[in-house]
């Protein structure tokens, strides 16, 4: 059986460890963002193995759903110590209600570590989430879609009149606000 790949980081997250997919493969269709400002296609077009690693997951998750979440379970277990901080999708998005509820579980096996997912999926119930996987709903300029009422937690670009909030250093090695829900929005500056 083929392993997941999980990342140890990277030098924007630091030693923080991270699953990802496939850019606008695995992300919501016909978002702006596709078209022009993806932050993950640069790596996907300029590093082979990165496009390699994150098709296997896609193909991984495609084959099995169960054994690509299971496949991060093992290694979470695997590690000396609990992870502190996991990152779901620096590049990709939450595929489904579904696959958002396998998330859940697994933040419910882990309690010592803080999980944190952006999403562009506008349609998943996140009012039942564990109180240590925060999922953020990223707006983007010319996106206006209409939000679940149970999204409480944002992400925006800084200068979106829809958002206002704890603007991020760009470093997440010394901040990781992202990761609470105390901190309600969280605004970046585009890079």
């Amino acid at each position: 059986m083929r392993l997941v790949h999980l990342s140890n980081g990277n030098s924007k997250l630091g030693n923080i460890v991270n699953v990802n997919l496939p850019p606008i493969l695995s992300c919501v269709r016909n978002v702006p963002c596709q078209h022009q400002g993806c932050y993950a296609l640069k790596a996907w077009r300029l590093y082979p193995n990165v496009r390699k690693v994150w098709s296997d997951n896609l193909d991984i998750l495609e084959q099995s759903r169960a054994g690509y979440f299971n496949g991060i379970v093992d290694q979470l277990r695997s590690k000396r110590k609990p992870v502190g901080f996991f990152r779901w999708h620096s590049s990709g998005d939450i595929i489904d209600q579904d696959y958002l509820n396998y998330m859940s579980e697994i933040a419910r096996l882990f309690p010592l570590t803080r999980f944190l997912a952006f999403t562009k999926r506008n349609t998943l119930d996140v009012s039942a989430l564990p109180d240590n996987l925060t999922v953020r709903f990223s707006y983007w300029p010319d996106y206006k879609p209409v939000i679940d009422q149970s999204f409480n937690t944002f992400a925006g670009l800084v200068g979106d009149a829809r958002i206002s909030g704890y603007v991020c250093p760009g470093n997440c090695r010394v901040c990781r606000k992202c990761w609470s829900r105390v901190v309600r929005n969280v605004v970046f500056h585009k890079h």
